[in-house]
């Protein structure tokens, strides 16, 4: 299951709450910290992957987001991509 968290940029705070919260729910309920990453095609796979700092590619995301992440893509273009889950953990990371 893949899960997209679209954000537009009128509605960038108000999609980085309800992903916080989400995450929030989700790492309370696992009993573990859930990361959210961020992704923008203005970004750089160098970065740390925060609001400020977005990586570059979904690619770069998919290779250290872990389950239950979350990973914010913001809008644009992206290409070359394959999702992985994690062989350890029943839960997906989310999109």
């Amino acid at each position: 299951m893949l899960h997209v968290h679209a954000v537009e940029y009128g509605w960038r705070r108000t999609g980085v709450l309800l992903a916080g919260v989400a995450a929030l729910l989700v790492g309370l309920s696992a009993g573990a910290q859930a990361a959210i990453y961020y992704v923008s095609p203005q970004g750089d796979d160098a970065n740390a992957g925060t609001p400020v700092a977005p990586w570059r590619t979904l690619q770069k995301a998919g290779d250290v987001a872990g389950a239950g992440d979350d990973v914010v893509v913001l809008p644009g273009t992206y290409v070359g991509f394959r999702p992985r889950r994690c062989a350890s953990s029943p839960r997906w990371a989310w999109w």
